[in-house]
């Protein structure tokens, strides 16, 4: 039911869960798809790389996958959440290395590393995982955008310094084409707080990288034609898209926050929000949306979706649902969802955020599936707890299965391939889409 632009929840679809829901192009959003969503969208039908010399079919958005076809990738892919896909390429990351690749083989095709000495090895526990890398671009012109925290060697009365090395790596050819290295405050040195890095977003031919510790948040704003940092920021930025960087006006998450946004190129302020919450966060929801999200306790939950540029409201969700995550289709809708128990789902128009379906639907006897993707118009995921639960395939639009036997249920996919969890083990395995 609905209360001006506010989703009440039905019987059953109250649990809460917690879900990072990946993207379907380049997300945020990543996507974790084609990653990296929103702020790192690519085209879905984009010309695959040289991986691979056997010629391969991309499905717009593919239905189902070969089993025979499982490929193991390198165990830094972590199941699939340190992966970006373009074309027949996987691109994973690690704290040491970016490797490429070929989703048909499992061969290596490059392996970019920084130039100096990298902060953490690939056996180091990290502070936070960060974001894969993000995909600028598109064809010809598409660029892999990775990040890795590096150290600085001090000289004489110098300390020694951390810094980022930013790479763009044509993505055509897996060859890294420039790097830039960002010396991070001095805070950086502090022994007994752990630095954590990634690049949250490319937009407008912006990369958005972060730098951060227990006690300290620092963005950088490259532009991606110069190379440089055209500016920087004591901001946490939670998300980027519609043009706009957003984040928490104070580090500090035991105490009351507000959103403030800046214009991705300029830096300049464009709005702060109204409302102010303790435990807030704050995600990209769609080319121009932010999911902001605040309360101390469930009771007090609450869900809004923003417009990155304004500030203003254009939806607000029942707090039932706030442990969630939303994300755009790639065509009309954003889709949201939680693991529940049990799972729910629901899709709002992406231009007017009325509600277009939900699940669970007792009307038609359905349950909602624990999404793992959505990429172009379909949405992916697993039935569980049911007669013949596995993996299935939702039409974004209209929530309607589309396919109830599609193989695997994909953590990150793109017209040629889909990445999915092996059974039993954190290893991640690539499937050629057939269909």
């Amino acid at each position: 039911m609905w209360f001006g632009r506010t989703i009440k929840a039905t019987a059953g679809v109250c649990a809460l869960g917690a879900l990072l829901l990946v993207t379907g192009c380049g997300d945020d959003g990543d996507e974790r798809s084609e990653r990296p969503g929103s702020g790192r969208s690519h085209d879905p039908s984009a010309d695959g790389s040289p991986s691979s010399t056997t010629p391969r079919t991309s499905y717009p958005s593919p239905h189902t996958f070969d089993l025979t076809s499982a490929v193991p990738l390198p165990d830094e892919a972590e199941g699939g959440r340190q992966v970006t896909l373009h074309g027949t390429t996987a691109y994973v990351w690690s704290p040491e290395s970016l490797q490429a690749v070929d989703t048909s083989t499992g061969a290596v095709l490059a392996r970019v590393t920084p130039e100096r000495e990298a902060a953490f090895k690939v056996t180091d526990v990290l502070r936070r995982v960060p974001r894969p890398p993000a995909v600028s671009g598109t064809g010809a012109d598409a660029e892999v955008i990775t990040l890795f925290l590096v150290k600085i060697p001090g000289s004489g009365t110098k300390p020694a310094d951390y810094g980022l090395e930013v790479i763009g790596v044509e993505a055509a050819t897996s060859r890294p084409t420039w790097r830039t290295e960002i010396v991070l405050p001095t805070w950086s040195r502090d022994r007994y707080l752990t630095l954590s890095a990634e690049v949250v977003g490319v937009e407008n031919g912006i990369a958005v990288v972060r730098a951060s510790n227990d006690d300290n948040e620092m963005t950088y704003a490259v532009d991606l034609s110069t190379h440089k940092t055209i500016w920087r920021k004591e901001l946490a930025p939670w998300a980027v898209t519609g043009g706009a960087v957003v984040g928490p006006n104070v580090v500090d998450p035991y105490v009351e926050r507000h959103l403030r946004a800046f214009d991705i190129r300029t830096g300049r302020p464009l709005w702060t929000g109204g409302k102010s919450s303790g435990a807030a966060s704050a995600r990209e929801a769609g080319p121009h949306l932010v999911q902001f999200t605040g309360g101390w306790g469930i009771g007090e939950r609450f869900v809004q979706l923003l417009d990155a540029r304004t500030g203003k409201v254009r939806s607000t969700i029942d707090g039932s649902f706030a442990d969630m995550g939303c994300t755009y289709d790639g065509k009309a809708v954003i889709v949201c969802t939680g693991g529940g128990p049990p799972a729910y789902a629901f899709a709002l128009d992406a231009t007017t955020a009325d509600l277009v379906w939900q699940l669970p639907d007792k009307s038609t006897d359905r349950v909602a599936p624990t999404v793992t993707a959505v990429f172009n118009g379909a949405v992916y995921g697993k039935v569980t707890g049911t007669e013949g639960a596995g993996p299935v395939v939702l039409d974004s639009r209209t929530g309607l299965d589309i396919e109830t036997s599609p193989g695997i249920a994909p953590v990150a996919v793109n017209g040629y391939v889909g990445i999915a969890q092996d059974s039993g083990s954190d290893a991640a395995l690539a499937y050629r889409t057939t269909g």
